[in-house]
């Protein structure tokens, strides 16, 4: 199993609607990030991984565009790769307004998953998302959902004023579920050690995610992830944790981006 993409820590800035714009209080860099992956520690007979994570987020003036792709062959004890893909593209508009997804993932033996939809929110704030694969009817969000975006953008503010716990609902579209109950740890860390970063003016935090199907009440996540996040919304470290074992994820390749406007 893929974790959760990394769009819902690297993007974002958004006006809710029926809310003041926030936008001026975090600036976003767009940029194009290539992660490498490798065995961090493992207890589930895993000898070895080997990953990459291709993410681009674009600005495309009333709305941020994201685009990512994940590739990733898993080792055991006799040497033969398990191999999972995966790709996730989305469109969140800035007012907070619509919010396009379309994922798919497939692993070695498996048929592909395909999800995609759209999720609306009126004036009052009401959530409706509209999977159009695998179809299904419309149905409400609950109250206080937050789009990958938003959940950023939160994240990144609480950080800023010294928060160091923050608990959402976030709906991605990633999956059959699409929800998610999201606990964040946010802790104050130096500059960034990262040689691709030098230059860039940012503050910075580890912030660990942990995720979990909402309703679980086991006080285990279903994986979490740990991660080096500036201020600017990008990610110079990632750590993947599922339990059994663990991927780091190492910054190999940065472009930042001009906004499309």
């Amino acid at each position: 199993m893929l974790a959760k993409p990394l769009s819902i820590l690297v993007v974002g800035t958004v006006c809710v609607a029926g809310m003041p714009s926030q936008a001026q209080e975090v600036a976003i860099q767009p940029h194009r990030a290539v992660y490498a992956f490798s065995l961090g520690q493992s207890g589930a007979g895993l000898t070895g991984v080997d990953g990459r994570l291709v993410f681009q987020w674009a600005d495309r003036c009333d709305a941020w565009a994201v685009d990512q792709h994940m590739v990733f062959r898993l080792f055991g004890p006799d040497g033969a790769p398990i191999g999972a893909a995966a790709t996730y593209a989305t469109r969140e508009a800035k007012d907070g307004s619509a919010f396009t997804f379309s994922a798919k993932t497939r692993g070695t033996g498996e048929p592909e998953e395909e999800f995609r939809g759209q999720v609306v929110r009126d004036a009052e704030g009401a959530m409706t998302v509209d999977y159009r694969q695998p179809d299904a009817a419309p149905a409400a969000l609950p109250p206080g959902t937050l789009l990958p975006s938003e959940h950023t953008l939160e994240t990144i503010l609480r950080a800023q004023r010294g928060d160091l716990l923050f608990s959402a609902l976030m709906f991605d579209g990633a999956d059959e579920d699409g929800l998610t109950e999201v606990d964040a740890v946010m802790v104050p860390a130096g500059p960034s050690q990262e040689p691709l970063m030098d230059g860039i003016e940012h503050r910075r935090w580890l912030v660990t995610l942990a995720f979990r199907t909402p309703g679980n009440q086991s006080p285990e996540p279903d994986y979490q992830m740990t991660i080096g996040l500036m201020s600017n919304g990008m990610v110079d470290t990632v750590s993947l944790d599922y339990g059994d074992f663990v991927m780091d994820g190492t910054l190999t390749e940065l472009e930042l981006l001009e906004d499309g406007c």
